[in-house]
């Protein structure tokens, strides 16, 4: 694969295909050239990039992988915890360099082992503090296997500062598209979209991040005048904004109601969901 590869935005009925940013561990095919897919149907083998973008109009959708069964009537999460928390870097560092060695933690990886597999992390993101704990942001295109110890990381863009080994931090987190399940009692976890199909663990496909949709309501979602913010439950349903009440009141936003019914009541409710465009 090319980092110079390019992916022609060609509309096919008013949608295209927009590709992210190139990373390592995605289809073993040139970085382009991607067909337009058919949203109706689940792959069971990855064919386009983690975070493909494909825009329908007002409607975004992102290509995903599924580590559960998903329910379309719910909006599914990326469950993974952070794979590397306050770490050092583990060796220096010339300015402008994009490979770096980071020090993983026997408590860091996704099962909290020190485990982390080859390019695992691609795809996801960096946040690197220098000495004067100014924060600076990559995405992560590569990144070796490492069972505790110490990983090399390959960088999006060049650190614009010479980094101290044992002295200077990093934090990195995995492909947000990479994992996602149906929402559980687990209180963590930011809901990424609208899974199109009955997923199940181990398929991709798509999810709807932006634009006119519906995901279950409970019943004061549109329900009267002005009640039209929106935010995500526990469960992947929807609820409106209620600073009244604990539950809710520091959920994260899906979105707005776009349409109430007739008498200014829920109708189905239409919601122009609002996560990532």
């Amino acid at each position: 694969m090319s980092v110079d590869s390019k992916q022609a935005l060609i509309a096919v009925g008013g949608r295209y295909l927009v590709l992210p940013p190139w990373y390592d561990g995605q289809p073993d095919k040139v970085w382009g050239g991607f067909g337009h897919p058919d949203i109706s149907v689940a792959d069971a083998s990855q064919k386009y990039p983690l975070g493909m973008k494909m825009v329908d109009g007002d409607r975004v959708f992102k290509y995903a992988k599924f580590m559960g069964t998903m329910n379309p009537d719910l909006l599914c999460k990326d469950t993974q915890p952070q794979s590397v928390a306050y770490a050092t870097v583990a060796a220096a560092s010339l300015q402008y360099a994009t490979t770096l060695v980071v020090d993983v933690a026997a408590t860091d990886g996704i099962a909290g082992d020190g485990v982390i597999a080859v390019n695992y992390l691609a795809g996801g993101y960096a946040v690197i503090f220098d000495a004067s704990s100014k924060a600076i942001l990559r995405q992560i295109k590569s990144n070796t296997a490492v069972a505790t110890g110490e990983m090399t990381i390959t960088l999006s863009d060049p650190v614009p500062v010479a980094l101290i080994a044992d002295t200077d931090h990093i934090e990195l987190m995995a492909n947000p598209y990479s994992y996602l399940t149906a929402s559980t009692s687990n209180a963590y976890g930011a809901f990424m979209g609208l899974p199109l199909l009955v997923y199940t663990s181990g398929q991709f496909g798509w999810i709807q991040t932006w634009g006119p949709c519906w995901i279950a309501p409970q019943s004061a979602v549109g329900s009267g005048t002005n009640i039209r913010t929106c935010i995500i439950r526990h469960d992947g349903s929807i609820d409106d904004l209620d600073y009244s009440d604990a539950a809710n009141a520091k959920g994260q936003i899906a979105g707005y109601v776009m349409s109430h019914a007739q008498a200014g009541t829920q109708g189905a409710p239409f919601v122009f969901l609002q996560i990532s465009n």
